[in-house]
């Protein structure tokens, strides 16, 4: 709050002191409309870049973070904030829970957990925050703090029922009755982020095909710089045997989340099922190894050269995850059954057909 009061005052000075300054530029001072609420995020970013140009302030970056995070352009609120915290020592509450939120949104969840856990924001839960920490112990499987603040959650009076009854499935690990749900219903209302992408993951393979992309669209109208959005939407263009439109989208949402690691996986497999394994194997390469599907990345790393017609490549790739590990890796398990085994069995009919024929 102190934060906000301090932030408009400066605006207010700002704006006395400087409009001859700002006419000598050729700009026009922003109505004073621009600061009342509802926020007009976009002219907010515009303004404040404005002044960020002219003098970078702690304060500056975190509200132009703040309204870039609110706009859903989340990579950009993370170089704000990053510039931020190197830039600044003091790092207050808000400014964590903002960065927390933020790494959450790109799918750095260890990072988001690291910077709950450094500060006070789990110990002073309020109405803003729970339902941010409910989906960020749900995306880490942390079922039982994730239970906890939902209770907390069905306590307020101005959630929906629609939330409560969704996240209920959804921290029971209920699949299959959050799929019915989404493939029989809409969306209430878009107001809700996390309803939105549970809606787009779920209802994917369930909801009708005109209903879907309805649904998709009016959420790419309202947030078109949404990357998660974006890829959701791809999909559906790949489902519909629209490759060539789906590439596009891929690339445009990878370019504005390129932290993203799941959107990589995504676009990297979006690939290897167009057959491009040269394109599949370059993203399958740019994920990192702290991911928890790695062995999986690496059978697919390894299918990829071995249908490009690199074989012994592919064995060393693949006997990798062997050497890791005393057990079989599954993965390497499913690689040779997949492909050396029916290589060898192909080998061997040939071999006997030669013999037959002699």
């Amino acid at each position: 709050m102190v934060l906000r009061i301090t932030f408009f005052i400066v605006l207010f000075c700002v704006l006395l002191s400087c409009e001859q300054a700002v006419e000598n530029k050729g700009g026009n001072i922003p109505p004073s409309s621009l600061f009342e609420l509802p926020l007009n995020e976009e002219k907010q970013i515009i303004y404040l870049s404005n002044l960020i140009q002219e003098q970078e302030q702690p304060q500056l970056l975190f509200y132009r973070a703040r309204s870039y995070f609110h706009t859903h352009q989340y990579h950009l609120a993370k170089l704000d904030l990053d510039r931020l915290f190197n830039k600044s020592n003091e790092i207050n509450e808000e400014y964590i829970l903002l960065n927390a939120m933020v790494n959450s949104r790109i799918g750095d969840y260890e990072r988001a957990i690291e910077l709950i856990n450094v500060s006070k924001i789990s110990k002073n839960l309020t109405f803003e925050n729970l339902p941010f920490l409910f989906e960020l112990y749900s995306n880490k499987k942390m079922i039982s703090a994730a239970k906890n603040i939902l209770n907390q959650i069905a306590k307020q009076k101005n959630v929906s029922e629609e939330f409560i009854q969704i996240s209920k499935m959804l921290v029971a690990g209920d699949t299959s009755s959050t799929r019915t749900y989404f493939g029989r219903n809409m969306l209430k209302q878009y107001q809700d982020d996390f309803l939105n992408r549970s809606y787009l993951n779920f209802a994917l393979h369930a909801a009708p095909a005109l209903q879907y992309q309805k649904v998709c669209l009016d959420l790419l109208r309202k947030y078109p710089q949404d990357a998660i959005y974006l890829s959701y939407w791809a999909k559906f263009l790949f489902q519909n045997n629209k490759s060539n439109q789906a590439e596009k989208v891929y690339l445009k949402a990878i370019e504005l989340l390129p932290e993203n690691q799941l959107l990589k996986f995504e676009f990297a497999k979006f690939y290897f099922q167009n057959k491009n394994y040269k394109k599949a194997l370059h993203y399958f390469s740019t994920i990192t190894s702290e991911q928890a599907n790695y062995s999986e990345i690496i059978y697919l790393k390894a299918s990829c050269l071995f249908l490009m017609g690199k074989e012994s490549d592919a064995k060393i790739l693949i006997d990798s995850l062997k050497n890791k590990s005393a057990s079989p890796n599954v993965w390497s398990t499913k690689f040779y059954h997949n492909y050396l085994l029916k290589n060898d069995s192909l080998e061997i009919s040939k071999d006997s057909l030669l013999n037959l024929n002699q």
